[in-house]
């Protein structure tokens, strides 16, 4: 994972890895990740992008792009807007979004090969990916180190919550904030948006479980939008969740197998 991920929490041990988790684990307390607002446009942006004709939609494809556009506003402050087409320079889903995917198809790639590795050179294609994806996020770095330098380290209580000014304000080592960012961006992006594939593959199939889940929300929400503690307090919503994370598509429990299996092969 180095060449896409550097050392961040995912790719290092021992010390190392100690030191990522300090310096990660203060930015995720509640008040700096429930940020509903921001969930609400991109989520407003997916469902507006579902057809309405009955046709077939590739919804895996869409929670790939609204996990993107939410991930990257949370991190870097600034979203790609993968799902509503707007273009913003190099912030295109042809751009990074693109790239980080084809990087990703790399890194699977050397997984596969094990200790084989070595031999294997990366394309051209992919060599323009990875330096795609450290360009983008370069750019945000530079300007979350300028930020803080020009800024008050004490935060203002209007100021939006960014994920990557709150951790320029621990350390201004330039490669080590795109390396944790890279690490933090790939939990927040592949993980949930499989997640919300595996749990739509489900209840489409179970009339059942979709009616319940309908019933919980209409009876709790009533039309209006979920505050923190609403969506807490969605139990049946919550068990199906957690059944399909858990026991039946546990996304670290498909990595390792895949990694056991080509290992042995």
């Amino acid at each position: 994972m180095g060449p896409v991920f550097g050392e961040g929490i995912f790719t290092t041990d021992g010390e190392a890895w100690a030191h990522s988790r300090a310096l990660l684990r203060p930015n995720f307390a509640r008040d700096q990740v429930a940020d509903l607002e921001a969930f609400e446009r991109h989520i407003q942006a997916l469902v507006a992008v579902i057809p309405r004709d009955g046709s077939t939609v590739d919804l895996q494809e869409l929670f790939f792009r609204f996990t993107m556009d939410s991930a990257t506003e949370f991190l870097f402050g600034k979203s790609v807007e993968s799902l509503s087409g707007v273009v913003h320079g190099d912030l295109t889903e042809k751009g990074f979004a693109w790239a980080f995917s084809k990087a990703q198809e790399y890194m699977a790639m050397r997984f596969r090969l094990g200790k084989l590795r070595r031999f294997y050179r990366p394309t051209q294609v992919e060599r323009d990916a990875i330096k795609i994806c450290h360009d983008f996020v370069d750019r945000f770095v530079e300007d979350a180190v300028e930020y803080r330098r020009t800024h008050d380290l004490e935060k203002a209580a209007d100021e939006k919550y960014i994920f990557l000014h709150e951790l320029a304000r621990k350390t201004t080592n330039k490669r080590m904030l795109r390396d944790e960012l890279l690490n933090v961006f790939l939990a927040g992006r592949d993980t949930t948006a499989g997640l919300l594939a595996n749990l739509f593959f489900v209840i489409a199939k179970e009339p059942r479980i979709w009616n319940a889940l309908r019933q919980e929300i209409e009876d709790t929400l009533h039309g209006e939008l979920p505050t923190y503690e609403q969506l807490r307090n969605l139990k049946y919503l919550k068990w199906c969740l957690n059944e399909c994370e858990w026991f039946l598509y546990p996304p670290k429990e498909s990595w390792l197998q895949c990694i056991m299996l080509t290992w042995f092969q």
